[in-house]
């Protein structure tokens, strides 16, 4: 198990490390063999090429009235409850689920039907339920009559349909002079880089892999809210003083509460707390300090056999007391404007953070995530 900066940002670097097994299995149940994440090499650096026009920082923007329509109906349903209490999981899934319906394929999630709702649904559930042992175990076995494997082909078979609507819809509304680039399917078939069955093959890992981690991480950060009301009450007092009365053109970098409040909520409660990677041939670990072995020697690097695997521990690394404070494992903002945070090499694309991975392969849609 690996939380050294210094290792991990090797790791993630390096391409003699590749997704175990055990995660292999996982994603290509999940997501299909043409999905990004399953590419490898030469491949995957070009499919991953053409695919960043759609997850820059000016498609991001362009995607923001589509967040805040979202958030207004999120604000509606509060206002209009009477319950005592409200669950917040479900109804920020439905929400991420709605934000990537509309910035995604460019339709509302009523458009998509019951079957994409329950279809992204019952694939988050099964994420949760199926163990390291059983994935590993039954990698091979995707054809078997069973109720996990029945209801992973059928999303994937989903997806597949609907991803195939989509892309020749756009095409077709292209064709005769309709706009359709204010949508990541439509930015993609009109960029005229990818070919329409690579497209297609990302419907899957679009539709699922943002939903329930984003919507985690909020229910986490709003549940410190409610365990913190003298910053509840800073952070709304920030937003009504930037916002004021223009929910249009939202401040975000004039809002510092804000962000470190995201970036805490990043920092304390990753979506994946580990990973796992298998070296495809020996290689030497650096370490960013020296560590003593069973014998007393003290080493500064890990000599690795071809086929290991290693637990890369990403909630272990954010919250490692050298990087974070003292007081790395509490939930404190603050951290982030008083100069406690460690300021030295990035490994994340995002705050020094691990929540998005690193290396060349950062989620695509970390801006999406932060920003939602």
């Amino acid at each position: 198990m690996v939380s050294d900066p210094v290792t991990l940002q090797y790791i993630l670097n390096n391409p003699s490390f590749h997704l175990s097994p055990t995660l292999q299995a996982l994603m290509l149940w999940a997501f299909g063999p043409r999905s990004v994440i399953l590419r490898t090499g030469n491949d995957h650096a070009q499919l991953r090429a053409s695919l960043n026009p759609a997850f820059t920082a000016a498609a991001v923007r362009q995607y923001k009235p589509v967040f805040v329509k979202v958030a207004q109906s999120i604000t509606e349903q509060l206002d209009n409850s009477v319950a005592l209490s409200i669950d917040m999981c479900p109804l920020l899934s439905d929400a991420t689920l709605k934000s990537i319906s509309e910035v995604v394929f460019g339709c509302a999630v009523e458009e998509l039907g019951a079957d994409f709702v329950e279809h992204n649904t019952h694939l988050a559930h099964l994420g949760t339920s199926q163990s390291a042992g059983q994935i590993l175990l039954l990698h091979r076995a995707i054809y078997l009559p069973t109720t996990t494997f029945g209801a992973l082909r059928a999303q994937l078979n989903f997806a597949n349909r609907e991803g195939w609507r989509l892309v020749r819809q756009k095409i077709e509304a292209a064709k005769v002079g309709l706009e359709t680039d204010g949508d990541l399917y439509g930015v993609l078939v009109n960029s005229n880089s990818l070919r329409e069955e690579d497209i297609v093959g990302q419907t899957s890992v679009i539709m699922a892999a943002g939903q329930d981690t984003t919507a985690n991480t909020l229910s986490f950060g709003l549940i410190e809210l409610a365990k913190n009301p003298q910053l509840q009450n800073s952070l709304r007092a920030e937003i009504h003083a930037a916002i004021g009365t223009d929910h249009e053109n939202i401040p975000y970098d004039g809002m510092p509460l804000l962000n470190t409040f995201i970036k805490e909520s990043l920092r304390m409660y990753p979506a994946e707390a580990v990973s796992e990677r298998v070296a495809s041939e020996d290689v030497v670990l650096p370490l960013s300090e020296s560590v003593a072995t069973t014998a007393g020697e003290r080493i500064n690097q890990i000599h690795l056999r071809k086929g290991e695997i290693l637990t890369l521990a990403i909630a272990s690394y954010q919250r490692m007391e050298s990087r974070w404070g003292d007081d790395a494992n509490t939930f404190r903002p603050s951290r982030w404007l008083d100069g406690t945070v460690y300021r030295g090499e990035a490994i994340g694309p995002y705050a020094n953070l691990l929540s998005f991975h690193g290396g060349p392969r950062t989620c695509l849609g970390w801006r999406f995530a932060s920003v939602l």
